[in-house]
């Protein structure tokens, strides 16, 4: 039976995709595709060939795209790390400075450690494979660690000009101490769910930043 000539229409004036949507949406599923093999099987286990056939594409692809394994997961590491910044530095209330914005920051990665389970696990599953099974890929973790602390520095810094953070605070060891606080608590609870509930530890692990950040011009969320 013929189409009706308004589907054949609509078929007709859809519009194309440029090469560049293909070859993004492409390089996504291929990275999805990595973050849930690595999250079930782990770095060396994982084959360019499997990524490829789980997102629909042959090994050829992956190659292609990321040039070796490596660049794959360099490039996972990435997107993880930009997307998590995009979101707690970039999101609606991104205006925020100082004080109230470290503690964003710090609300946002406790009550969404939970969203996206395949992509917490594999980021987490390749960062402790990175210190010694796999130490090729341990720049990766070093860029985008680098990059959250920065982050995390500067906030402290504008804080302490502002007036909302104690000046006699270090803006360096203060942004280590909450990565270490928010990214061990990730750890804990990634290995046993059953002694780290989220909720609490989001509370603690606030409660202890308003602390370390000290009393001057304290203004919460």
């Amino acid at each position: 039976m013929d189409k009706p000539l308004s589907a054949l229409a609509a078929v007709s004036l859809r519009p194309r995709r440029s090469q560049a949507e293909r070859r993004a949406e492409s390089e996504r599923s291929l990275l999805e595709s990595a973050a849930a093999l690595m999250s079930e099987q782990g770095y060396g286990a994982t084959t360019l060939e499997q990524v490829g056939q789980r997102a629909g594409y042959s090994r050829g692809l992956v190659t292609q795209r990321f040039g070796s394994k490596e660049g794959l997961v360099a490039a996972l590491v990435e997107v993880l790390h930009r997307d998590f910044a995009m979101a707690t530095f970039e999101s609606p209330g991104h205006h925020r400075t100082g004080r109230a914005a470290i503690l964003s920051a710090v609300d946002y990665y406790m009550a969404h450690m939970t969203d996206d389970l395949v992509r917490v696990r594999a980021y987490f599953v390749l960062m402790s494979e990175s210190i010694g099974v796999i130490p090729e890929i341990r720049n990766a973790f070093v860029a985008a660690n680098r990059q959250f602390h920065a982050h995390l520095r500067q906030k402290a810094l504008d804080g302490q000009r502002d007036g909302s953070i104690r000046a006699d605070v270090d803006a360096g060891r203060l942004a280590t101490t909450l990565m270490s606080l928010v990214t061990g608590h990730t750890l804990i609870w990634l290995v046993d769910p059953e002694i780290a509930d989220p909720e609490q530890a989001k509370q603690n692990i606030l409660a202890a930043t308003e602390r370390l950040l000290g009393e001057a011009g304290a203004r919460g969320l």
